[in-house]
């Protein structure tokens, strides 16, 4: 624990001091300010056009991809340990196993997101995902245990695959000048149905209705991330409409500013030609009218 505290101090040392992206007014707490602030962009994710259609789908499919993930590893660990009678050092060679079949599923996903993209990338790990969680309620038995280190490949080749997709994905979507905010809304999105496949898988399992059934209810999680995800509009689209807001309104002013300097020349060249008029009225001996 002293050696994590240490090198955690040590890299936040490390980080570079960034300037602040928005000023707080002098008659508004920084705690009233925060909570204004989050509020304020839930509801631009919620209505603006360039969220609503890629962002806010992307979340709502991370909401219940992460449960099923976060919960899958732990109920294989009790059907391993109950169901199959395995050893301890077999559960840990086998989590193992899953862990560097995940750095494998993230090579995995490099090459399908370039022929892709990372969303598609996403829909097919949880597919897969499923499948590997279907074939262990049938084929996984005591009399065929050794097939658990196939199977925990399988498995962890999609799971590696989805986390990076799901990293692309986010990163490619959130606006610059509030990646801190956007990435608070993630983690929230990760976390906050966490809570409920465990406990259905431990309700079904205090019953008697047995783990392989509590490991089939993922499945159904899994598939309602799909169709979440599958709401999204082409990737091509979204990423057209993930501007930076800074760019826009810069743009804008830059727009502005080249109307403002068009009119002011327009204004000086009538008024040059007025003097240039009264000039030549003057050279000729008429009197102004």
């Amino acid at each position: 624990t002293g050696l994590c505290s240490l090198l955690y101090g040590y890299g936040w040392w490390l980080v570079p001091h960034a300037p602040p992206r928005h000023e707080q007014q002098a008659d508004q707490s920084l705690l009233c300010a925060g909570f204004k602030q989050v509020l304020k962009t839930f509801k631009e994710i919620n209505a603006n056009d360039d969220y609503r259609h890629g962002l806010r789908w992307f979340l709502y499919g991370v909401v219940f991809a992460s449960s099923v993930l976060r919960t899958a590893t732990a109920a294989m660990i009790t059907y391993l340990v109950n169901d199959l009678q395995m050893a301890p050092s077999t559960t840990g060679i086998a989590i193992m196993t899953v862990l560097l079949a995940a750095v494998f599923g993230s090579r995995t996903s490099t090459i399908l997101t370039k022929r892709t993209n990372p969303v598609t990338t996403m829909k097919v790990s949880l597919f897969s995902v499923s499948i590997v969680l279907l074939m262990g309620m049938f084929l996984l038995a005591k009399e065929n245990a050794r097939l658990i280190y196939l199977y925990t490949v399988l498995y962890g080749i999609p799971v590696g695959a989805f986390y990076a997709g799901q990293t692309a994905t986010f990163s490619s979507l959130i606006p610059k000048g509030q990646e801190s905010e956007f990435s608070g809304f993630f983690v929230n999105a990760i976390l906050i149905l966490s809570w409920l496949p465990p406990l259905l898988f431990t309700i079904m399992a205090q019953n008697k209705i047995g783990i392989k059934w509590g490991i089939a209810t993922l499945v159904i999680f899994s598939s309602v991330s799909i169709i979440l995800l599958q709401m999204m509009e082409p990737w091509d689209r979204i990423r057209e409409s993930a501007q930076d807001p800074v760019s826009k309104s810069s743009e804008e002013c830059v727009e502005c500013s080249d109307i403002e300097k068009t009119e002011n020349t327009s204004n000086e060249n009538a008024k040059s030609g007025d003097i240039e008029l009264n000039e030549i009225w003057n050279d000729s001996g008429v009197d102004d009218v």
